[in-house]
């Protein structure tokens, strides 16, 4: 297996941690940019030195990848799974749901390696790992949680492997190109009406709001996407993740399903149906698109929700700002502006837009920026106050913040 080399140093750093005395290290690495090829070649290594790892997913759909990619490399592999047949006595790794190896007997082994590790804060996975005391890796493209659980209590350390800046500047990621028609008037905030308009024949994945609405999204399209969601049959999703990865379905509708683990290198549209305030679930649902593919220059993001609004684009994120795993909100603190275009809703760096030639009036084009909430910011957000810091700190006219403000955008005071 021929490494990239972001991917060699990111071995080299991690061995040199460890061999520093971290114990537990947290290996960040943009979706696509190849984590389970990196915990291959150390499971490769290992394997030479006649050392025993374990691999540790939270799906069951996620052990066939894994399986396979360690397979590549020549590693005898067991799985830990209810009801898999793929058993074997003399292993180099094992494969295992947290669901299945929390009920047995655990394995010895020299060291641990953890899938989606942002998961892991959870009480399930903590009173597994805790068992172990060879080295754990934690593999994640997002090293923070929601509900602000922090994963240093578990990780001592963690490593960027390379930004996504760096992968999309060497063409290792395929770039984002947002059209964001919610809150700015247009008639397409329905998943079916703006794929038409906006992405009509491409491969695409939705992210639902509801199983409800996700069913609905599928009459819609009528036969030309399948819907998903936890309570779907095994057999049925696996057909159904089969059918759409060698064409013979067109899309995927489904609620919190394929955010994490899941490789289509040819999906070409992402739609975005409903706000939320986790910045890993938004890295982890854009990500699906952004692996390169033959003739596949960009990926389309259809945000009907404001999302980009909310968290600014994906490669701005610095990951490299923190050497243990910290809240998300660590990761936020610049301000950024998202300029979009008033005729054709393609979120643009500047105007004239490049995509539809429009180019507004200037009180128009202040009008479609939306600034992000910066961390420091001591006023509320949507405040008068809010919008007068925000003024300064970028030189805007007299009269812009006020004007924000009246305009109701996520006002929560008055004062």
């Amino acid at each position: 297996m021929e490494l990239r080399p972001y991917q060699a140093n990111a071995i080299d750093n991690l061995r040199a941690l460890i061999k520093a005395g971290k114990k537990k290290v947290i290996l960040i690495c943009p979706t696509g940019g190849g984590k389970t090829v990196i915990a291959a070649e150390l499971i490769r290594l290992m394997k030479f030195q006649k050392k025993k790892a374990l691999f540790m997913v939270h799906r069951d759909t996620l052990i066939d990848q894994a399986y396979d990619k360690f397979a590549s490399i020549g590693a005898s592999i067991t799985v830990c799974k209810s009801g898999d047949k793929r058993v074997i006595e003399d292993w180099d790794v094992m494969v295992a749901t947290i669901q299945t190896l929390r009920n047995r007997a655990l394995p010895e082994v020299d060291c641990v390696f953890v899938d989606e590790c942002h998961l892991s804060a959870a009480n399930s996975w903590v009173k597994v790992l805790n068992n172990f005391s060879c080295p754990i890796i934690g593999l994640t493209a997002t090293p923070f949680r929601l509900d602000g659980r922090a994963l240093s209590s578990i990780y001592d350390s963690q490593l960027l492997v390379a930004s996504m800046k760096e992968l999309l500047q060497n063409g290792s990621l395929c770039p984002l190109k947002w059209y964001v028609p919610s809150g700015l008037g247009a008639k397409h905030g329905d998943a079916y009406d703006a794929w038409m308009k906006y992405a009509q024949g491409k491969k695409t994945i939705i992210f639902a709001s509801g199983i409800e609405h996700s069913l609905s999204i599928e009459k819609k399209f009528n036969g030309l996407i399948k819907h998903l969601d936890a309570n779907t049959p095994l057999k049925e999703r696996q057909k159904t993740l089969s059918d759409f990865k060698n064409d013979k379905l067109l899309g995927i509708t489904n609620v919190n399903i394929l955010t994490e683990g899941y490789d289509v290198p040819n999906c070409e549209c992402i739609i975005l149906t409903r706000k939320t305030k986790s910045l890993a679930i938004i890295l982890q649902a854009t990500g699906r698109g952004m692996r390169p593919y033959a003739d596949k220059s960009y990926c389309i993001v259809l945000d009907l929700a404001g999302n980009l609004q909310e968290h600014g684009y994906p490669e701005d994120i610095d990951m490299s700002i923190s050497e243990k795993p910290a809240n998300s909100k660590t990761y936020k603190t610049q301000l950024i502006i998202v300029t979009i275009c008033k005729n054709c809703f393609l979120a643009i760096p500047k105007y004239p837009c490049h995509n539809c030639a429009h180019t507004p009036s200037p009180k128009e084009i202040w009008e479609e920026k939306v600034v992000l909430e910066n961390a420091e910011i001591k006023y509320p957000k949507g405040s008068l106050k809010y919008y007068v810091e925000i003024g300064k700190k970028h030189g805007y006219k007299n009269g812009w913040a006020y004007h924000q403000w009246r305009g109701g955008r996520n006002a929560t005071s008055s004062t």
